[in-house]
């Protein structure tokens, strides 16, 4: 394991921002599962772009596959290795554990940060000006988790922002009502065009700034949502507490999109099945919760097969996916204490 010796593009030297207080301070969370060559231009865009109103302290990654490898990272990162995949949430709270910066940035593998994102993240969550405009920013208490932004490689928007999904819209998707009608049955808001900072159900955990404090005492992500809905989970929580989930539409980041994922689709789609129904579970009860699991069981595995054979796909993926789906699903209806 490698331990920071100094920060990321200029040394701590305890400067503060606009207005005399202290620079706050970041650690990074990256989670690894087979992603290394994309690791390794997301944690050299932060090299790139130094932040100007914060301090970078650490980058943890935490690797899920086992195969990361410590050159060439740089001193300041620092790969926690849990020895077997423990999900993305379960990650994510190990690094936190370890973290003792002021804010958490969690960053998906296959992001990158460009000029200006972790300021302008961080004047969104209200804990720093804007560089070269002190009076951009004024404190916003109630902001709890920061979005930003995301654009693809030739830097057209993506719409990703999120509205708390209903037993009926979550059933809607199981029978492909998504394909037909986006808009209403989807898992995006897509008749939005985000172009403009606003309020939001959930922004993607692809690019999530929080502080410390909030994640720590809103337990972390949930781990039994081994991948898929972590995030979703953690912003209704958020906002269930009085704090305000933020997309700064003026702030970017480069997001490619299922980078770690695309090497292991039929573990894709086991625990996106299996974390759908352990959300609505969560939130919405036992009765919705068997309904749909029914429907993914049953419905959805044909609905995909003739998807696949459409696009002329192999059905291996899919048939392994909902084999893992089938085998865990005396499982999902039972509850932990103690998680959030």
């Amino acid at each position: 394991m490698t331990h920071p010796s100094c920060c990321v593009g200029r040394p701590d030297d305890g400067s503060a921002v606009p207005g005399g207080s202290p620079k706050p301070t970041i650690d990074v969370i990256i989670v690894n599962f087979r992603s290394e060559a994309l690791i390794r231009a997301c944690v050299g865009s932060l090299y790139r772009y130094p932040p100007e109103t914060c301090t970078v302290r650490r980058i943890f990654i935490v690797d899920n596959s086992s195969d990361m490898s410590e050159a060439l990272l740089g001193a300041e990162v620092e790969i926690l290795r849990p020895g077997r995949n423990l999900g993305f949430g379960a990650a994510c709270n190990l690094a936190a554990q370890h973290s003792t910066a002021d804010l958490l940035l969690f960053l998906n593998p296959d992001a990158e940060v460009l000029d200006g994102t972790l300021d302008g993240a961080l004047a969104a969550l209200g804990e720093a000006a804007a560089p070269g405009n002190p009076a951009a920013s004024s404190p916003k208490a109630t902001v709890g988790i920061v979005g930003v932004q995301l654009v693809d490689a030739c830097g057209r928007v993506q719409r990703t922002c999120s509205r708390f999904p209903r037993p009926a819209t979550l059933l809607g998707q199981v029978l492909g009502l998504h394909l037909l009608l986006p808009g209403r049955f989807g898992p995006f808001m897509t008749d939005w065009d985000h172009s403009e900072t606003r309020s939001v159900d959930q922004v993607m955990g692809a690019v999530m700034l929080t502080r410390r404090s909030t994640f720590l005492d809103l337990g972390g992500f949930d781990p039994r949502f081994f991948l898929y809905y972590e995030d979703m989970d953690l912003c209704l929580r958020t906002t269930a507490g009085g704090q305000e989930v933020l997309y700064a539409a003026d702030v970017q980041a480069r997001h490619i999109g299922q980078g770690s994922s695309r090497t292991a689709v039929a573990l894709r789609l086991h625990q996106f099945l299996r974390s759908r129904v352990l959300f609505t579970r969560k939130h919405f009860g036992v009765i919705p919760a068997v309904a749909l699991a029914i429907a993914s069981a049953t419905v959805e595995p044909v609905l995909r097969l003739a998807q696949a054979a459409a696009r002329r796909e192999s059905p291996g993926p899919v048939v392994l996916g909902f084999l893992g789906f089938w085998r865990d699903l005396p499982t999902l209806f039972w509850s932990r204490n103690g998680t959030p």
